[in-house]
């Protein structure tokens, strides 16, 4: 399993280019607003969207969650249907992220696992690093 975490972060070094390369900025405080916006929403595979005052309205999978909590690859309103990335995006790419070590995780992180063509990705909130496989 790998973690990512989003560029827009304030990470060191070479990370900060990614800002120029279109990556939107986004505060770790800005990706929980909007993925609590999205609790209670339906899952709905190939999803990347809901509203927060109609919960019976569409959905999100895991990665269209994230990638819609990350704002990537560009900021959209969560009511406006997109589902750029898969967990394969998340596990093989880093267009717009990057691939951190586990001990570094910190919330807004997340993680993402890929078995025998399949996989799920999670947003890290807090808690006991050891119990996500």
């Amino acid at each position: 399993m790998r973690r990512l975490t989003a560029l827009s972060f304030a990470l060191a070094g070479a990370l900060a280019a990614a800002p120029a390369l279109g990556q939107p900025e986004i505060s770790r405080a800005e990706i929980f607003e909007i993925a609590v916006s999205g609790v209670g929403s339906p899952y709905v595979w190939g999803g990347g969207c809901w509203d927060p005052g109609d919960r019976s309205w569409r959905g999100a999978d895991c990665s269209g969650f994230v990638a819609k909590a990350w704002q990537v690859p560009d900021r959209s309103d969560v009511t406006v249907c997109s589902h750029p990335y898969s967990t394969w995006n998340f596990y093989n790419e880093s267009t717009h992220w990057d691939h951190i070590d586990r001990g570094a995780a910190e919330r807004g992180d997340a993680y993402v696992r890929r078995s025998d063509g399949a996989g799920h990705v999670v947003l890290f909130a807090s808690g006991d690093l050891s119990l996500i496989h």
